[in-house]
């Protein structure tokens, strides 16, 4: 477990990543992207929804 934080510190610190706090309106995306994935027959990764969702 230490070596899995370690990597995540060293990942965070780029100057490039960027955390993104999820409210109200990214949790009313996703949830509108995940429905319409799951009716569509194309389910995404939760993760991958997460993106998507603050991206839009």
């Amino acid at each position: 477990m230490v070596k899995n934080q370690q990597q995540l510190n060293v990942f965070l610190v780029k100057p490039t990543v960027k955390i993104l706090d999820v409210n109200k309106e990214s949790a009313e995306i996703f949830g509108e992207v995940k429905d319409q994935l799951k009716k569509s027959g194309t389910p995404l990764p939760i993760n991958d929804i997460w993106i998507a969702a603050h991206t839009i």
